[in-house]
């Protein structure tokens, strides 16, 4: 089913399996992503089998090949979303860097994690056309609590010092695009996790903290030097004086001119 605005990503399957039985590995022809939960866990493939503890997070790329199986009277229980697309194949790579070294992503509490798979399952259920709409959305939560069950325990206090790096930069310049990707690769982590973690800490999303920066920067402009509005508005970071004036007056009610005449030195 494809996804109107979200029509570079298409939703294949999302389901989950209680079970014992030893599968045959296949290559599969779309990605995946999943969870699995319960008793130990054997990873087949051609090269042979491989024992693992879970909980964990399996990330499969088209064309990889494999299957699980489990030891006689022990149970799996397995949630994943099957997909295709640009946007979905964006995602898998987003969570590379979050593999261990046996290739899957160790997580200690997934109740997120899993919370996200069941409301993404009923979705796909229920298979409303307003609920096929939220499936990509619930896929973007999906991975961003991911992430933040990988580093929950590691990354506390890092990721507070990566956020108020991130703040800073922004309000010293506001009238520049923040440089997220380089901080994120900087920090070893993805960019959708730290605006996630922004927003928490901060209070506000990334582009509503620079708005107010930007904002504030031009009140100060306004009031304390004498640079055109031309040369203001450059400052500030937009391209046209036009876009500068709309904004300005959006956020105080008045244009900067007038602003300025009104204001009590």
């Amino acid at each position: 089913m494809q996804m109107g605005y979200f029509d570079d990503i298409q939703i294949i399957e999302v389901s989950r399996l209680e079970t014992g039985r030893v599968g045959t590995p296949t290559r599969t022809k779309y990605g995946c992503i999943g969870i699995m939960l319960g008793d130990p866990i054997m990873h087949i493939t051609r090269e042979g089998t491989k024992h693992f503890l879970p909980p964990f997070i399996y990330v499969t790329k088209p064309g990889g090949c494999g299957a699980w199986g489990s030891a006689k009277g022990r149970i799996r229980k397995n949630h994943w979303v099957v997909a295709t697309g640009p946007r979905f194949e964006r995602m898998l790579n987003a969570l590379d860097p979050l593999r261990d070294d046996d290739r899957f992503i160790r997580i200690n509490d997934y109740s997120q994690v899993l919370n996200v798979f069941m409301r993404m399952e009923n979705l796909f259920k229920r298979h409303t056309a307003s609920d096929l709409m939220r499936l990509p959305l619930l896929l973007e939560e999906l991975v961003l609590a991911i992430e933040e069950a990988k580093y929950r325990i590691a990354l506390p206090k890092h990721i507070d010092a990566v956020v108020l790096e991130l703040a800073k930069l922004i309000k010293e310049s506001p009238g520049t695009l923040p440089q997220i990707a380089a901080i994120s690769a900087r920090h070893g982590i993805s960019q959708g996790y730290l605006q996630h973690c922004f927003k928490k800490i901060i209070g506000i999303a990334v582009h509503e903290y620079r708005m107010i920066q930007r904002f504030d920067l031009a009140v100060r402009l306004i009031r304390e030097s004498n640079l055109s509005f031309s040369e203001i508005s450059d400052s500030c970071g937009f391209a046209y004086s036009s876009e500068f004036t709309r904004f300005f007056k959006k956020h105080s009610g008045s244009t900067p001119s007038d602003f300025k005449k009104n204001s009590v030195f």
